[in-house]
């Protein structure tokens, strides 16, 4: 076997590892068709949605209901203002499927077409639930 395929595969297995045992849930949505494109497995993990699940919600909108009320308004503008600047990080609760709301750091990139137009929002989430617990005593 080629060493530059053997050495690919192996990196590609690894990448497949890191990606199921991270804390880190990568993203990303489609800005143009309101879907998700991509969401890794470690989504449920931190949200007990598989990333089937996630995918099949499909939409931003319906994804948002599940998005604290409080904190709805604060994700909504935060959004806006990433796209205008072409990134941005929020930190809100999400709806666990359990019901329980969990924290969620959320970092991403707002990828554009020559004119500007927005087209992907890539990024990755994390539960920070118990740093939150902590800063709050």
């Amino acid at each position: 076997m080629d060493e530059k395929l053997r050495n690919s595969e192996t990196h590609t297995i690894e990448n497949k590892q890191a990606e199921e045992n991270s804390p880190d849930v990568e993203y990303r949505r489609n800005l143009q068709t309101d879907s998700v494109d991509f969401m890794s497995p470690a989504i449920e993990k931190i949200a007990g949605y598989s990333a089937r699940e996630m995918i099949e919600m499909g939409s931003i909108s319906k994804s948002s209901d599940l998005v604290h009320p409080d904190d709805l308004s604060l994700v909504t503008t935060g959004f806006v203002h990433a796209i205008d600047i072409g990134f941005g990080t929020l930190e809100y609760r999400f709806k666990h499927k359990d019901g329980k709301y969990r924290w969620f750091a959320d970092h991403f990139t707002i990828i554009k077409d020559q004119d500007g137009k927005p087209l992907f929002s890539e990024g990755i989430m994390r539960d920070i639930t118990g740093s939150k617990k902590k800063n709050k005593f």
